[in-house]
């Protein structure tokens, strides 16, 4: 599973014509899933949607249209209703202000990870690869994929 899961870098190159921008995953390395035993990985174009494959864990994944957040449910048990949110947009402008195509290989593996904790629910969620436009006003996601690592608290 950990192959899956690794990033260290994120690289910022451009990527067709006019205004399309990607930051990508670049190197591969492992990272701490410790605390965490399920995971899923997911790829979204603009288009809202749900992200299969979660209901038979207890838990069910959306994410808003224009890809800005992730939302994650618990559907039963003690937690049931309990949700955590994950801000993608702000993440996404900071990265790309502060990385843009300048040093694109410097990004820390941290910056790529969001964290979220309720009571009876923790996550968290690494991205892989962003494609953007840059838009009169500001940047739109057009595709994203990431690995979600979560755990249901006992």
């Amino acid at each position: 599973m950990t192959k899956k899961l690794g990033v260290e870098y994120m690289r910022g190159a451009r990527s067709g014509f006019g205004s399309e921008r990607t930051l990508r995953a670049r190197k591969q390395s492992y990272f701490d899933i410790a605390g965490y035993d399920r995971m899923v990985t997911g790829l979204f174009t603009g288009e809202a949607g749900e992200l299969y494959g979660l209901e038979d864990a207890g838990v069910t994944c959306t994410v808003s249209k224009g890809l800005k957040q992730l939302t994650l449910v618990v559907k039963e048990g003690e937690g049931a209703g309990e949700s955590l949110t994950f801000e993608l947009l702000p993440r996404v402008e900071s990265l790309y202000a502060e990385w843009g195509l300048t040093n694109p290989e410097a990004i820390p593996l941290g910056e790529l990870a969001i964290d979220a904790e309720g009571e009876h629910l923790k996550a968290r969620l690494y991205l892989r690869h962003i494609q953007l436009e840059q838009k009169e006003e500001g940047l739109e996601i057009r595709n994203l994929s990431m690995d979600l690592l979560y755990a249901l608290k006992p």
